[in-house]
């Protein structure tokens, strides 16, 4: 089982018992508004998180969900991951959600920096890749803050509820990490 420590955070693995916190966070609408998915219903979270459970246990592993909980109380207040490509190309896409009562605290960057350092470190990956909505301007701060560089900014390239969304695409590569944490 996988776990990292940051200064002020747990990042673990979801276990089956934290479906009801997950669920506090992907049902609320101002949570997902700039999401393709949710608000989900229990069923929806519920099926996520046996979905994230199942891929634990994959050979070789292609997500890791970590469960982003609070160190002085265990408090689950969102979740950050990766999703590999596949293993010759040495790549992923990071994404993140959390609950908003613990949005502005920079606990999404904290966990963000942690995430990136685990990929390049123990993964072996090249380049980690992340999207988010153009509106998005707190998303888009927090992967600047995690290290990426925007690389892209693609018109009405997401339909979301209805209507079409420009997205921004931010990366990092092995190098530039190792640079801006390591320089």
């Amino acid at each position: 089982m996988q776990q990292l420590e940051t200064e002020r955070l747990i990042l673990r693995e979801f276990v089956k018992s934290d479906w009801k916190s997950l669920h506090e966070y992907a049902s609320d609408p101002e949570v997902v508004r700039f999401l393709e998915w949710g608000p989900n219903n229990a069923d929806e979270s519920l099926s996520f998180l046996e979905g994230t459970l199942s891929c634990q246990k994959e050979k070789p592993r292609r997500i890791y969900e970590f469960a982003i909980t609070l160190k002085d109380n265990g408090k689950l207040i969102g979740a950050c991951g990766l999703r590999l490509h596949d293993a010759d190309n040495e790549q992923a896409d990071l994404g993140y959600c959390y609950n908003r009562h613990f949005w502005g605290r920079g606990y999404a960057s904290e966990a963000g920096r942690a995430v990136v350092d685990f990929a390049f470190k123990n993964l072996g990956l090249h380049r980690i890749v992340a999207t988010c909505d153009s509106h998005n301007l707190a998303s888009a701060a927090v992967l600047r803050n995690t290290g990426m560089r925007q690389e892209g900014h693609f018109a009405q390239e997401r339909k979301v509820r209805g209507e079409w969304r420009d997205t921004l695409q931010f990366a990092i590569l092995k190098n530039e990490y190792q640079e801006q944490y390591h320089g």
